[in-house]
């Protein structure tokens, strides 16, 4: 259901590992290493900043934009698209490119604008409470929008694409990405609003290795596609941002090459129903044969909320990753409608569900008509008996290779 056709199919332990993933996989654990637990309030604090560099209040209404350290000028100032492309040819690694954040740059008739290597493109999102300069664009057929070279950064901007809508079918209209990292290595995405996406706002594809912490990533939906992040043979940390209104937060093809770490973001309940917040495919989706879901998957320390009323899981792993992965210490809170509808059913899932985690981690015969497998496992079983088909943490086909700890479940009224 991604975009991209299948790449050659692989076998499900592969006796090499794609060299990029082996480089993305240590700079993975030397930061998991070197990190102590850095979420503090309720996970409105990531590594000293906002999570989604916006001020988040303790009843989730996002309130302004702020963030610690970023630009507020650079070796090119520009405010218009003619300067913007001008200073892009020009500028040389370490140099930044900074956009006035009072601007705003029609670039519909732009598509693939290249961020050279090494070079910064930047404004001042979170400064002061500044929005960031508005860099966008309305045409359907341009995709991608940025196309960073390796070592390129991507800061303190609003990115908007053209469609925020559900749609009725995914390829009705043509398809866009907001950043596409293209086989490329250590481009930093960090701290941006991006939105309006039908594909994806980031991809990540042909062994490119990104970095993607502090964004505000919302509306991409489009039916059947609608990324926040999305990866095909592409690897990515995916660190402290806040996701809302996608169809996936995050999800992979799982093809060899393919894996991610999210750790410390923040879900907000309107993803779309019926949709898993992070995903990663199996071969059942690519019909290659295979049981691989990418070489790893890690999705640790999340804050995932969900409509009680969408019967949604929070994480499903189509298949099993080749180095296996861990789901590990997220917060899975369903809210609850109103006290009128709120049932002793649904309150029955905190009350059984959190404290027997793991004691339900087993395989499952499928009951739901949407999985078409032939095997599931429930690492996280949803009590309530008004949707027991569905768990909240999942893992399709044998062999079964997640190690599942620490997770909670439990619900809040609206």
């Amino acid at each position: 259901m991604l975009l991209l056709k299948p790449l050659k199919p692989n076998p499900f332990f592969r006796k090499t590992l794609d060299v990029g993933f082996l480089f993305f996989a240590i700079i993975i654990v030397v930061i998991f290493c070197s990190q102590t637990a850095v979420a503090q309030s309720g996970m409105l604090t990531v590594d000293g900043n906002s999570v989604g560099g916006v001020k988040v209040s303790s009843g989730l209404a996002l309130l302004y934009p702020s963030y610690k350290g970023g630009y507020t000028s650079g070796d090119f100032t520009v405010s218009d698209k003619t300067s913007l492309l001008s200073a892009l040819s020009k500028a040389k690694s370490g140099q930044v490119v900074f956009v006035k954040g009072n601007a705003t740059i029609d670039l519909s008739t732009e598509k693939n604008v290249i961020i050279p290597d090494g070079v910064i493109l930047a404004s001042d999102r979170g400064r002061n409470k500044s929005k960031g300069a508005l860099l966008f664009t309305d045409s359907y057929d341009k995709s991608p929008l940025f196309s960073p070279n390796s070592n390129a950064t991507i800061t303190g901007l609003r990115i908007k694409g053209p469609d925020q809508e559900i749609r009725d079918k995914p390829y009705g209209l043509p398809v866009s990405d907001g950043i596409q990292c293209n086989g490329v290595k250590n481009v930093k995405i960090t701290n941006n609003e991006i939105y309006g996406w039908s594909h994806s706002a980031i991809f990540v594809r042909n062994s490119a290795v990104a970095f993607i912490d502090h964004n505000y990533i919302h509306h991409n939906r489009r039916i059947g596609l609608g990324y926040g992040v999305s990866l095909d043979k592409g690897s990515a940390l995916i660190r402290g941002n806040i996701f809302d209104y996608n169809r996936h937060a995050v999800a992979g093809t799982g093809v060899a090459g393919t894996g991610y770490r999210a750790s410390y973001n923040l879900v907000l309940p309107n993803s779309i129903p019926l949709e898993q917040v992070f995903d990663m495919h199996g071969g059942s989706d690519r019909k290659d044969g295979t049981n691989l879901a990418g070489d790893s998957v890690n999705i640790d320390n999340n804050t995932i909320y969900l409509r009680d009323t969408s019967a949604s899981p929070a994480i499903v792993i189509r298949g099993a990753p080749a180095l296996g992965g861990t789901i590990a210490n997220n917060q899975i809170i369903r809210i609850l409608p109103t006290a009128a509808n709120a049932g002793s059913a649904v309150s029955d899932v905190s009350a059984r569900a959190s404290s027997s985690v793991n004691a339900l981690s087993k395989a499952l015969p499928v009951s739901d008509s949407r999985i078409k497998a032939v095997g599931q496992r429930n690492l996280i079983l949803n009590e309530s008996s008004s949707i027991s088909r569905d768990g909240y943490i999942r893992q399709y086909y044998v062999p079964f290779n997640m190690s599942v700890s620490g997770n909670k479940i439990s619900s809040k009224k609206q």
